[in-house]
């Protein structure tokens, strides 16, 4: 058994983290805590993004050869394949559209990465199938989505919006064939769900349940897509049970947190939450579901971690493992000792949380993680 990590950070630190295990699935992969392969990449507010690649489960680091394309990228969003050899990184300009060239690829474990040229305008969200064939990546600058059936090396956009939508987050079924992409109506904010059932070549605008003017933040699904979370700028969370044809609304016991991400194990059953509130920077916390995302529980940690924002998280297939990041959400520190690490991690389905940074680790600063989805074996027919 193997892991395989990839972090990376907007104005600080964010990772992505590979794991690989017998019959392990979907959005995370197997009980495995090696963590042999980890890739690592800083972008601090002021000086050069470098990306950081373990082979040794981070017990020595070496820069990767992705630094030699852009120095100062703000790395917004990573997705590897069930193996992770398949890696994807993507970087996002608030507020500027550069015309394309915003993903980074790399097919042997990230040990080396090529740039492509016409991927999306802005990269705000990727995901990956399992084999690595399939990714789709979003554009929250102008609403667009690609898609790539050749592990990144080559996109083909299949949705614009035009500017109507701000697209947030999306998730990929095992397969690649079901796909939902959340977002909100730049005009007003409401949100807004996008499902395809074809691999991303088309997609289909869904209203059933949502409502309000609170913004989409994140989405994830269940390797059959079956079972679908979607989380909000409030303390709003949207469910589905049926695929994605309908949703449900249900509100955190916290009112005004912000959520950010979320994870899904590969049954559904375990899912994790990131929230954070930037305007009430004293809202920051993580949530875990152990029934298929029906009750939620904050968890509690050793640090004083509530003016961080959880900006991503990210589970094994089991949801044994789980992998958190953060920022500091008020962006004002009175002193160093303010300071938490960005980097968590969770052995026992998100229970407990031990703090894990690579040796440069970046303090209160990371934006994105994710784990390796690992091998899917669908079950038999019945």
């Amino acid at each position: 058994m193997s892991l395989v990590a990839t972090l990376c950070v907007l104005g600080g630190l964010a990772v992505a983290t590979a794991r690989q295990g017998p019959q392990s699935a979907n959005i995370g992969a197997s009980a495995s805590s090696t963590g042999q392969y980890q890739l690592a990449t800083f972008s601090p507010t002021y000086g050069l993004c470098n990306v950081y690649r373990s082979t040794d489960e981070g017990t020595t680091w070496a820069i990767a050869n992705v630094k030699s394309f852009y120095t100062e990228t703000p790395w917004q969003t990573v997705a590897m394949s069930a193996d992770g050899r398949v890696q994807l990184l993507g970087w996002y300009l608030p507020g500027e559209s550069t015309g394309g060239g915003n993903v980074v690829y790399s097919l042997n474990y990230g040990l080396n990465w090529s740039i492509v040229s016409s991927a999306s305008s802005n990269a705000y969200a990727i995901a990956i199938s399992d084999d690595g064939a399939t990714a789709t990546v979003v554009s929250s600058v102008d609403g667009e989505i690609s898609v790539s059936g050749r592990s990144g090396q080559a996109w083909g956009q299949t949705f614009n919006s035009n500017y109507y939508y701000a697209l947030q987050a999306v998730a990929l079924s095992f397969d690649g064939t079901n796909q939902t992409v959340v977002g909100y109506q730049i005009s007003n904010y409401a949100p807004i769900i996008l499902t395809s059932r074809n691999g991303g070549i088309g997609f289909e605008l869904l209203t059933p349940g949502v409502s309000g003017s609170y913004p989409l933040t994140g989405v994830g699904m269940s390797a059959s897509s079956q079972y679908q979370t979607a989380t909000s700028s409030n303390s709003t969370i949207y469910r589905s049970t049926d695929y994605g044809k309908s949703w449900t609304a249900h509100s955190l016991t916290v009112p005004g947190q912000g959520l950010l991400s979320i994870a899904v194990s590969h049954t559904g059953q375990y899912q994790t939450i990131g929230g954070g509130n930037p305007v009430s920077p004293d809202l920051g916390y993580l949530y875990r579901s152990t029934d298929y995302g029906a009750s939620w529980v904050p968890v509690p940690l050793a640090y004083n971690s509530s003016q961080y924002c959880w900006s991503s998280v990210s589970m094994s297939a089991s949801g044994q493992l789980q992998a958190a990041i953060n920022y500091l959400c008020s962006g004002v520190v009175a002193n160093f000792s303010m300071l938490i690490p960005s980097v968590f991690e969770s052995s026992d389905y998100g229970l407990t949380w031990t703090p894990r940074d690579p040796p440069e680790g970046f303090l209160g600063t990371g934006t994105a993680i994710a784990i390796n989805k690992g091998v899917y074996v669908p079950p038999p027919p019945p």
